[in-house]
């Protein structure tokens, strides 16, 4: 019993001894309870790295906004510097031709049809024994008043082998585009029988300066063979030629117009070549008559000689 007692005793202290030993235990936890808040501050760390971000995005805005504005600004004015000079080259392109040459509209005339002889001319050359030239009725028959006969009768006398026997005229200088009429007789009796460059028989010379030197910048030549003569343009260069006979023993009307795309030929209204003009865009002498290369018998008759000045100066 004593033993039974004893072990109930010791039982007994023992759950005494255990209920004693669970009450510290608390106290234990409470210190892992203490440090729990570890975690909570993490936590609360947290949210405070987010800002970061976020101040981060405040500025890219800021210098995304910066350089756009400067690209803007550059495409903005290349166009404006493109297109100032533009019109500045536009006007020299428009500007037309002179006056229209099929209708001429003459600020300065000068014309002879030698009623009054050499009425108008201020110079004349050889009147030799193989080349001269006279004023008389016209012999062509046809009724047209005293016209310029010139005739070559063998061969030139002068060092150059040139036949002169033409009447000119010195203008006080004529500036810009201009146009000159003349009517033609070839007599059919032309030797040698056969006429190309070198040889020529010329029915128009131009001059853009006069004395002391004279610089020839548009001429006019008859070429060819019986049947078969045409006019022709002299010029450096020639940028087109139509086949147009000239007859003979028949008045023909030639004109040329000279202007800054150079120098047209016609033969009664007809396009006969297109060329360069040799020189300045101006008039200060020329002669018409005859004036030949190469030949040793020609007689040409000239009348109605017009010039037509197109800018008006003088």
């Amino acid at each position: 019993m004593k033993r039974l007692a004893l072990g109930i005793g010791i039982l007994f202290l023992g759950l005494v001894l255990a209920a004693c030993g669970a009450s510290p235990a608390p106290t234990e936890v409470a210190v892992v309870r203490t440090l729990a808040p570890l975690p909570t501050d993490t936590l609360t760390l947290t949210p405070t790295v987010t800002p970061s971000p976020t101040a981060t995005d405040t500025p890219t805005p800021t210098a995304t906004s910066t350089p756009t504005s400067t690209p803007t600004a550059t495409p903005s004015k290349t166009p404006t510097r493109t297109r100032t000079p533009t019109p500045t080259h536009l006007p020299p392109t428009r500007v037309p031709a002179p006056l229209p040459t099929h209708t001429p509209i003459p600020q300065f005339v000068w014309e002879s049809g030698f009623e009054n002889g050499l009425e108008g001319f201020t110079h004349s050359f050889d009147n030799t024994s193989t080349a001269r030239f006279d004023i008389v009725p016209d012999p062509s028959g046809r009724g047209k008043g005293n016209v310029y006969q010139g005739i070559i009768t063998g061969q030139a006398a002068s060092e150059d082998g040139k036949h002169r026997p033409y009447p000119g005229r010195s203008f006080p200088l004529l500036k810009g585009a201009f146009s000159t009429t003349f009517e033609i007789w070839l007599d059919p009796n032309v030797a040698p029988k056969s006429v190309e460059y070198p040889s020529f028989i010329s029915v128009l010379s131009v001059f853009d300066r006069a004395e002391p030197i004279w610089n020839l910048s548009v001429m006019v030549d008859i070429l060819g063979s019986a049947g078969r003569y045409r006019l022709a343009l002299n010029q450096s260069e020639v940028f087109e030629t139509r086949p147009v006979t000239l007859p003979t023993g028949q008045w023909v009307e030639v004109r040329v117009d000279v202007d800054r795309n150079g120098v047209t030929l016609y033969q009664d209204g007809r396009l006969v070549a297109r060329g360069k003009l040799d020189g300045e865009l101006r008039l200060e002498a020329a002669h018409w008559g005859l004036y030949a290369l190469g030949v040793t018998q020609a007689r040409l008759l000239n009348d109605n000689m017009k010039v037509w000045s197109y800018s008006g100066e003088e």
